[in-house]
Parts: C-alpha cells; sequence; structure tokens
C-alpha cells in the first residue's frame, strides 16, 4: 500500500517526515549517477526517469543515504520490465527490496562502510586459502582487494565487469550470475566469484608489471557462455 501512495503523489512524496531522507547532495548525487548508468539502453529518458524515481524512494523508505553502486544494482531490476512489461515500478522495487535484504543486507546501511572493510578483509582470506602464490604475489606489490573489488561487491557483478563494451549480452550474464545466487542461496556468493575471476586470471596477473595489475585485475570479464564453468571453479 505504501508503494501506492507513494507513486500516486505528484512529488513521490507524502510522509512530510520521510521526505527528508534525501539531502540536496544525495539527490544531486542521484542524478549524476542515474545519467550515467546503463548507457545501452534504447528507452533512456524513461529508464532514467524510473531509476531516479526508484533510487529516491528506495533511499527514503529504507531511511539510509544514498551511496553510489545503488544505482547499478538497481538497474537490472528496472531492465526486467522489458520481458515483462505489465509488470509496475513497485513491484519491481518489492522485489528490489527483499533481494537487498537477503543478498546485500549491510553494505548501504552501514555509513562508515565497516562491513566493506570486513569484506575486504575476508577476501583476502579467501584468496589466500584458495591460491596462495597468486594471494603473495599481490600482497608483495601492494594490490589489495581495495583497489578492484569495491564495485565487484557493492553492486553483487552487476556493474564494472563482464564485456568491454557494454551491450545486452552483460545484462544476460548478470541475469544467469543473480539466478545462480537466488537458487543456492548462498550469502557469500559475490566473494566466490570474485576468487574465480582472480583464479582465472592469474597467468594475466603474473605476467604483468605491477602498476598495470589494477587495472588488468578490475577488466577480467566473463563471457555469458562462460557463466557457469567460472562458478564451478
Amino acid at each position: 500500500l505504501f508503494f501506492f501512495f507513494f507513486f500516486q503523489a505528484e512529488d513521490g512524496i507524502r510522509d512530510v517526515e520521510r521526505s527528508r531522507g534525501l539531502g540536496d547532495v544525495y539527490k544531486r548525487q542521484v542524478k549524476i549517477d542515474v545519467k550515467r548508468t546503463r548507457p545501452e539502453i534504447e528507452d533512456k529518458f524513461a529508464f532514467k526517469s524510473y531509476l531516479e524515481l526508484a533510487l529516491t524512494y528506495y533511499c527514503k523508505y529504507t531511511k539510509i543515504s544514498y551511496k553510489q553502486g545503488l544505482n547499478e544494482l538497481f538497474a537490472p531490476f528496472l531492465c526486467l520490465r522489458k520481458y515483462s512489461p505489465a509488470s509496475s515500478l513497485h513491484e519491481i522495487l518489492k522485489v528490489f527490496l527483499i533481494f537487498t535484504e537477503v543478498f546485500s543486507p549491510t553494505f548501504y546501511i552501514d555509513e562508515d562502510f565497516l562491513s566493506l572493510e570486513h569484506s575486504f578483509l575476508f577476501l583476502q582470506l579467501l584468496l589466500q586459502y584458495h591460491d596462495p602464490q597468486l594471494s603473495l604475489h599481490l600482497r608483495k606489490r601492494c594490490i589489495t582487494p581495495e583497489l578492484y573489488s569495491t564495485p565487484w561487491l557493492l553492486t553483487l557483478f552487476a556493474a564494472y565487469l563482464f564485456l568491454s563494451n557494454r551491450s545486452k549480452h552483460e545484462l544476460e550474464v548478470v541475469y544467469q550470475l543473480w539466478d545462480f545466487l537466488i537458487m543456492s542461496g548462498i550469502k557469500d556468493f559475490a566473494f566466490y566469484v570474485a576468487i574465480a575471476l582472480l583464479i582465472n586470471s592469474r597467468e594475466k596477473v603474473f605476467a604483468e608489471a605491477a602498476v598495470e595489475l589494477p587495472q588488468v585485475i578490475s577488466s577480467v570479464c566473463i563471457q555469458p557462455e562462460k557463466v557457469f564453468e567460472t562458478l564451478e571453479l
């Protein structure tokens, strides 16, 4: 019911108290991020208008400050309207709320990003366990998870990955990964995908100079036909 009242209001807000949940600074950041989200989408005006509305409401409803990454995390949900045109925006928001509560419960509500810092440590320990040689090689060159894994973890691989040129195929990969995530119920899913990506790229990592390593790691990709091969590592 609250979704209905929100979207019926002229300015998108009926609750005065809740309308204070997104300050001018955050509103400007939302607009900036929305403009550069999924530039490959054909119906840019409708997509970006809905995205800005949805992000604004999400932050107000959950009473959190907007953080970069939410735009990329929500965009694939909004793109699902192409496959189900009858789906309303408030129905998509309901699904998104459930998805983030289950699979990304702390990153965006933590104002100090302490949970993200703990995630970097966890990822470092996982890599050390699964590939000690690769872990040592990166640590000696001061290549820590902060330098490459932040967008992976914050967006659950919805951004900054896959194909060198964004296309519809990238979204297909995101959906395949998230289908696997939902079916498996593995809440640490993102960490294991990150480890698989690093191990898949180990030859490139060892071959490159230290100064090039952040770029090499951040540009790793999964082709649509090889998603499950990667997850089997």
